[in-house]
């Protein structure tokens, strides 16, 4: 399959996406292989050392540094100049016990030697990039795809297509992204030419990122959108912008769905759209007006949908929390919108809903059964979990006996999955 990778000559791999590929001058899929597409300026330097820098325990230094999160940036950028190209593919050379806070210091310094060694190599570093270690391969294949996707949407898609099918690459969603990204001023497409992209045989991963960033002209006929495609999972991003121009034809379509897990998936990304044109206030209005529509089943699930965002605010938390429509529902919707990384202010905001000690400590032991397992295993997000549990309940002034119940809770051991 590698070896297969190497070869980018040889068309768009049955891709049936002629309406997604870059505009007419730009270069053909075996013009690509030619070396006919425009590749970024080669770097004059020479390939062997150019400076003290260089040399052998230099480079273990920088290496050792950049695992510690130094140098900075700028200063970063300037030790790179100086290698040669072999030695900044050395840096990739890591240690098989490499501890994970250091591998991730790494991973944050990935797309600034990428960079670099695009600069220097072009479409060239692809092959290297593939072999390198697993554990680094997803974050560098990202980081260069940003720059590739600049250069050439058509051999950036053939790579992607090519990488996408070789499960040894673990693609992250953010390589699809970018190279979706370049493609988005193309995507104002017909519902027709939209559903053929749904319908390609691109991975789902790739199809559900990709869509992500079309552009939906306006007015856009999301009906016929949602009768020609035959996978509804992947229409999240498409629906999102249906809800925001369209509340009720949205949730029609959306409950009309026969999975209630699936019906679910689409609430908290309708709700979003709603948000962003009309306001907190009038999505937790919709949200109230949907769940009374809802089943029991497809309430429960859509709420459960909710975990993870942490990204959402203490007063959007509080205008859902006060639209739904009974105590469990608030109590579901506020342990999975919690989360131990949440903002101390969006924990308060959301505790204030809960008017009563008892109340409140209710919350918290409604949500200690998910945060047991990393208390068990110890370390910083041990440390995170009692930390937001008993500054959360300092604030709130709730009595000793209540704490004690709740940190019981928290050590209790974790369920099984």
């Amino acid at each position: 399959m590698k070896r297969a990778l190497l070869s980018v000559g040889s068309g768009l791999c049955g891709l049936a996406l002629g309406w997604f590929i870059a505009p007419a001058s730009s270069p053909s899929p075996h013009q690509v292989g030619q070396g006919a597409h425009p590749s970024p300026p080669r770097s004059s330097r020479p390939s062997g050392p150019t400076s003290p820098t260089s040399s052998t325990h230099s480079l273990s230094h920088l290496r050792s540094l950049i695992r510690q999160g130094t140098p900075h940036h700028e200063s970063l950028a300037r030790h790179l100049e100086h290698l040669s190209l072999d030695e900044l593919q050395a840096l990739f050379q890591l240690p098989e016990n490499q501890s994970g806070d250091s591998l991730d210091a790494f991973r944050n310094r990935i797309p600034l030697i990428a960079q670099e060694i695009f600069r220097r190599q072009g479409f060239d570093a692809f092959p290297w990039a593939i072999e390198t270690d697993p554990r680094l391969r997803p974050a560098l294949l990202s980081s260069l795809f940003y720059p590739a996707s600049e250069a050439s949407h058509q051999l950036a898609l053939v790579w992607l297509k090519r990488l996408s099918e070789d499960p040894e690459n673990h693609l992250e969603s953010s390589t699809i992204h970018f190279v979706a990204a370049a493609e988005k001023g193309a995507a104002h497409r017909s519902a027709e030419d939209l559903a053929a992209f749904y319908n390609s045989d691109f991975p789902s991963m790739v199809r559900g990122d990709l869509g992500s960033v079309c552009s939906f002209p306006d007015p856009f006929d999301f009906s016929k959108l949602t009768r020609l495609t035959q996978d509804p999972s992947q229409l999240i991003s498409a629906v999102t912008v249906w809800a925001s121009r369209d509340p009720d034809a949205a949730r029609q379509w959306v409950l009309s769905l026969e999975d209630p897990r699936l019906a679910a998936r689409f609430l908290h990304p309708m709700l979003s759209g709603i948000a962003a044109s009309e306001g907190d206030a009038q999505a937790a209005h919709h949200m109230a007006t949907w769940l009374d529509h809802f089943s029991d089943d497809q309430r429960r699930q859509a709420l459960v949908s909710l975990r993870g965002t942490a990204a959402v605010s203490g007063p959007e938390a509080q205008s859902i929390l006060q639209a739904l429509p009974t105590s469990q529902d608030r109590l579901t919707y506020a342990s999975q919108v919690l989360s131990p990384w949440s903002p101390s202010s969006t924990f308060d905001s959301v505790l204030h809903c809960f008017p009563t000690p008892a109340a409140q400590t209710e919350l918290l032991l409604h949500m200690a059964p998910s945060c047991r397992l990393m208390v068990s295993r110890g370390g910083e997000a041990a440390d995170r979990v009692l930390q937001q549990f008993t500054q959360a309940m300092d604030r709130h002034q709730l009595p000793e006996s209540s704490r004690q119940q709740v940190l019981d809770s928290l050590y209790l051991a974790p369920e099984e999955p």
